[in-house]
């Protein structure tokens, strides 16, 4: 079969592989529609990794992955089952993949695959944004209108906060959020964000800051931006192993900082399948993020448009079958 993989930095290949054998208890997948996700750009095809790093294992990498039931090992996920898969290696660049049920979410039998699998990405926004608790009546404020960014706003706008401040300094990307629920807007290029905030919540600063931007400079700035026992919600990953913080002004906010990062938590998958629950009942819909289409041989342009932010992109998905 075929598989596709970072071999070098910023430069993606394709290369024949066998199947991976199947297992008891697995299921083998024919892959449909993969999507990319920021975290494979910052950490993986733009990262400045030693040479000894490269080049990655095949399908690698990508867990963004929807496909279809080819030879089932689980009575309740028959062959041909429509499905959005976790693959566990982040290796999901191939035409099939091999995956025990816990990493499969069945989909409905409607809608489009290229969109369904716009559910992962938001699952994980899901679970981070549980931890904001009820914003009804609170000023959020997200920095980066990205496509984590926006499915913070999307979730955001459902909850009754007082204001959605959105930041970003791409405005295609801020007339995005509008449209997905955000009260108001600043580019940090033409505006001050200080100045900005200070302004919309009367110089008491944000009850809750999420950092979805992938920046180093981010946690700077969310902490300069939330008011005095405010809450930051960190989410972005960063290219560089260290950002720096301004340490006093964070003593004497007394901030509360939370991390989120799902993958890691001991259920990774139970935000993913509320998020497609919540599609399934017209209530969330993550596929309106979707940008661009393209078939999978154009993996390579599909990972420069989104390391150069070309053609207004958010979201690419890539027709494997």
């Amino acid at each position: 079969m075929k598989a596709a993989r970072v071999y070098n930095k910023r430069k993606i290949e394709f290369l024949e592989i066998p199947k991976d054998p199947i297992v008891k208890g697995s299921s083998l997948i024919k892959v449909n529609e993969i999507s990319i996700c920021g975290s494979d750009i910052k950490v993986h095809f733009d990262s400045d990794l030693s040479l000894d790093k490269y080049p990655f294992s095949p399908g690698t990498p990508c867990h963004e992955v929807t496909g279809i039931i080819e030879e089932s090992g689980d009575p309740k996920i028959p062959n041909g089952t429509r499905v959005l898969v976790i693959p566990k290696n982040d290796d999901g660049m191939k035409e099939f993949i091999v995956s025990t049920s816990d990493r499969i979410i069945p989909l409905p039998e409607w809608g489009e695959l290229d969109e369904w699998v716009m559910c992962q990405p938001i699952g994980t926004v899901y679970y981070s944004s549980k931890q904001w608790g009820n914003p009804k009546g609170k000023n959020i404020v997200i920095l980066g209108q990205g496509a984590i960014g926006l499915g913070y706003t999307m979730i955001a706008s459902k909850q009754n906060p007082s204001k959605i401040i959105t930041i970003d300094p791409l405005n295609y990307r801020l007339e995005k959020s509008i449209e997905l629920g955000a009260t108001h807007t600043i580019n940090p290029l033409e505006n001050s964000l200080i100045e900005g905030i200070n302004d919309l919540t009367e110089g008491k600063g944000a009850d809750i800051v999420v950092d979805a931007s992938g920046s180093k400079s981010a946690l700077n700035q969310c902490i300069s931006i939330a008011k005095i026992q405010g809450l930051i919600i960190c989410f972005g990953i960063i290219s560089e192993k260290h950002s720096k913080i301004n340490h006093n002004e964070f003593i004497k906010k007394n901030l509360n900082i939370k991390s989120t990062h799902l993958a890691t938590t001991e259920k990774p998958l139970v935000e993913i399948k509320e998020v497609v629950k919540l599609k399934k009942d017209g209530i969330l819909d993550p596929g309106i993020l979707k940008t661009h289409n393209l078939d999978w041989e154009d993996v390579q342009k599909a990972f420069d448009m989104y390391a150069n932010y070309e053609d207004k992109v958010i979201k690419i998905s890539l027709k494997v079958s």
